[in-house]
């Protein structure tokens, strides 16, 4: 086996192990060997004693059928709201209490874990107090307004410019195509000029003046 190899296989067998992997189901999904797998195994624990209890974690949830990425995000959750002070009992209440206004809104936890901890996360980082957090959304949203207010209107006055422009380019080109004409006209013009002055028709062809092409 090669160093490429075993560290690839090593790092599947982790991935596999704290998915809930049996590591009989680990050794036939990578096609190596029980022994190999127990290894492995022995080695990963060795270097982080934390990966046992990962694991038995991850077998809880399969068997339960509970995803390990809720059970994250509500552990997250969990830590997030302890930073408001809050104790063990008052936080399972209010998360009982979160889940069931998220089911009947058809929130999952795991968004709602989410939107939550971003909550908390801004009232931290701008010292806001939750008392104040309503008043602060309001406000942030009227700045919003403003804004998308600058924006729309700069997008009309845009659109305005973008008018005249398109208008004077128009123009521009209806007065090109006149100028066109009247060019044409005039070079048929000198040409009858010549064709009357060739046969001695002088004052027709001087009536109104020769012109000459440039």
């Amino acid at each position: 086996m090669t160093f490429k190899n075993r560290n690839w296989l090593k790092s599947e067998v982790l991935r596999l192990y704290l998915s809930g992997e049996s590591q009989e189901n680990i050794a036939d999904r990578l096609g190596i060997s029980a022994g190999t797998v127990s290894s492995f195994v022995n080695e990963i624990i060795n270097s982080d004693d934390s990966i046992e209890l990962q694991s038995q974690i991850a077998i809880v949830a399969k068997k339960n059928r509970v995803n390990i990425k809720q059970i994250a995000a509500n552990l997250r959750w969990k830590n997030k709201i302890k930073q408001c002070s809050l104790d063990d009992k008052k936080i399972e209440k209010l998360i009982d209490g979160l889940n069931m206004l998220f089911n009947k809104h058809n929130i999952s936890p795991s968004t709602g874990a989410n939107k939550l901890t971003a909550i908390i996360e801004t009232m931290l980082r701008h010292t806001i107090e939750p008392d104040r957090l309503e008043e602060e959304i309001v406000s942030k949203n009227i700045e919003l307004q403003r804004i998308i207010g600058q924006i729309e209107s700069g997008n009309k006055e845009l659109e305005e410019t973008n008018k005249e422009l398109r208008e004077t380019i128009t123009r521009v080109e209806k007065k090109q195509a006149q100028l066109k004409v009247k060019e044409k006209d005039l070079e048929q013009f000198h040409y009858v000029s010549l064709a009357l002055d060739l046969y001695d028709l002088p004052e027709f062809s001087t009536e109104y003046g020769k012109w000459r092409a440039p």
